[in-house]
């Protein structure tokens, strides 16, 4: 499954980042660029999903 949110050129990722985490529920991994790397969206992701943030 893929899930997409088209948004404007001068709308941060990191905005529409909780919608997309919502519709995660279930999988394994999420990947995502550096635009979502924040302590706050894996938080949210933890909270949400129950998945864990692997770092390297």
């Amino acid at each position: 499954m893929h899930d997409w949110i088209i948004t404007g050129g001068s709308t941060h990722d990191s905005k529409v980042a909780p919608n997309i985490a919502d519709t995660c529920k279930g999988f394994k991994y999420i990947l995502s660029d550096s635009a979502y790397d924040s302590n706050q969206f894996y938080d949210y992701i933890f909270e949400k999903t129950g998945l864990m943030q692997l770092m390297t």
